[in-house]
């Protein structure tokens, strides 16, 4: 039995680089675009359902394939060129003027800048909430039942390591339905997916990572994914990407196919050094407070208990002595890469959020999330313990 999905038995799938696909007919023709257009039913047996290279390639449903098989409860996949293309286009593509999204504060910062900034031009309305407090959750839903399309959780949230709770938010939608049925349920799950959370099984209707980071996991690919529990869902976001043009080229499809066959090793050592370092940090003198989801304590540790299968690699802290000390420590890293933004890769990386991924989002608001001047995020990667220790000492003196 042939276990391949390339007609000639390759293990992995050849890149399809052509832009365009010549149908056996014109009907043929017809009925491929009646089926992109949701129009009819994908047809069954062998039909070959390739039109243009901005539509779908075979590239593209090898990966969307491997995507699904990470998320359990995962049934379509969409791949974009960068974790922001596949949150933007999967906002507009489901929301109209009129309609109002609640989203996670803080978030980061590119995050926050498109639904403060660009969300209210096209005339939706976006809240920024604690989506830890559900009190505070509760309220915005009731205060925007009417006009509520999406509730968009980050969670871990970046760079205070937060949790929401997904399954208690996602309840609270479903008591206080709007005229069109409950908000949608949109988890950006790039800080602990897809090795130690699962959004789908807590009530997420939408899950997005951005596959720059630990799905693609070397630092050398640009790349963003969206998965759907629901056909009608993916339907909606794929005409809008089709029509609008964010693709992923097949090559990188091929790339990010190939990065996330080691997604779970690469998460679970770097895990394993992470959570070395987040307990040499918490008791150390310098370290003001610590952010790490194995430390939580609280509700937010009963969340960590029901959500999440692992910590992850990413640590924040506060470190004393002000903005000065922060920028003194990740100048003096020498094997942990500062002032090196992005995160999730093999290599270890140390920033100051407040100066730099959050530098656009208002001071105000910055500070009232806790996003302070001293505040540090560090991104573990696949160096050994003994150097990373040694490293983060010396820094902080």
């Amino acid at each position: 039995m042939k276990h391949t999905q390339d007609p000639f038995g390759a293990v992995v799938t050849p890149t399809t680089n052509t832009t365009t696909f010549q149908a056996d007919s014109a009907a043929d023709l017809k009925l491929r675009f009646q089926w992109l257009l949701g129009l009819v039913p994908e047809p069954d047996g062998d039909h070959n359902p390739f039109i243009y290279g901005r539509f779908d390639t075979p590239s593209h449903r090898s990966l969307y394939r491997a995507l699904v098989t990470l998320e359990p409860g995962a049934t379509h996949a969409a791949a974009f060129p960068s974790g922001m293309s596949a949150i933007y286009t999967t906002i507009k593509a489901l929301t109209k003027q009129g309609d109002t999204i609640l989203y996670t504060n803080p978030i980061y910062g590119c995050t926050d800048d498109y639904f403060r900034q660009y969300c209210p031009r096209d005339g939706v309305k976006a809240v920024a909430i604690d989506t830890t407090n559900l009190n505070v959750v509760e309220a915005a839903i009731i205060e925007n039942q009417q006009t509520l399309r999406i509730i968009f959780i980050e969670t871990p949230s970046n760079p205070i390591i937060k949790l929401s709770s997904i399954r208690k938010i996602a309840d609270l939608a479903a008591k206080y339905p709007g005229p069109n049925g409950p908000a949608l349920i949109i988890v950006d799950n790039t800080f602990l997916g897809p090795f130690f959370q699962h959004p789908f099984e807590h009530g997420a209707d939408i899950i997005i990572y951005s596959a720059t980071k630990f799905l693609g996991g070397f630092s050398s690919l640009l790349g963003g994914v969206v998965l759907t529990k629901s056909e009608m869902l993916m339907r909606v976001i794929r005409l809008f990407q089709n029509t609008t043009g964010p693709v992923f080229t097949p090559a990188a499809c091929t790339k990010l196919e190939e990065s996330i066959q080691t997604v779970d090793y690469r998460m679970s050592v770097e895990t394993e050094s992470a959570i070395q370092i987040a307990n040499l940090l918490a008791s150390h003198a310098n370290v003001e407070f610590l952010y790490y989801p194995g430390l939580l304590t609280g509700e937010q540790a009963e969340i960590y208990a029901a959500q999440c299968t692992g910590p992850g690699s990413i640590i924040s802290f506060l470190i004393k002595g002000g903005e000065t000390q922060a920028f003194a420590f990740v100048d003096k890293l020498e094997i942990i890469l500062g002032n090196t933004v992005s995160l999730g890769g093999v290599h270890s990386y140390a920033i100051v959020p407040a100066s730099s991924t959050h530098l656009g989002v208002p001071e105000k608001i910055r500070l009232a999330a806790g996003v302070k001047p001293n505040l540090v995020r560090l991104s573990i990667g696949k160096e050994p313990f003994k150097l990373l220790e040694k490293d983060i000492l010396s820094a902080l003196g």
